[in-house]
């Protein structure tokens, strides 16, 4: 994956990133649209709240959080809130 490849200019790897969010995010893998979309960086615009995808991801992160803390590894696959 290009996210993944430090061979790639890091605004290419971070672009990719933004990409992959929202297609874990429509697969329902929200732990991993959750790393995609800090591995974005500032190109993840949490300030367009009232998208779905952004919504979902900034809704997920303090779950995600807890449960990583209380869980040993297991990956959350719990409908997003606007479902």
């Amino acid at each position: 994956m290009v996210y993944e490849n430090k061979l790639y200019p890091e605004e290419c790897r971070k672009q990719a990133a933004l990409v992959a969010r929202k297609v874990y995010c429509h697969l329902g893998s929200y732990e991993d649209s959750l790393t995609y979309a800090l591995g974005a960086g500032e190109l993840f615009n949490t300030e367009d709240s009232k998208n779905q995808y952004v919504g979902t991801i900034i809704a997920m992160g303090p779950r995600s959080s807890a449960r990583r803390s209380s869980t040993s590894g297991r990956r959350s696959t719990t409908a997003p809130p606007w479902r």
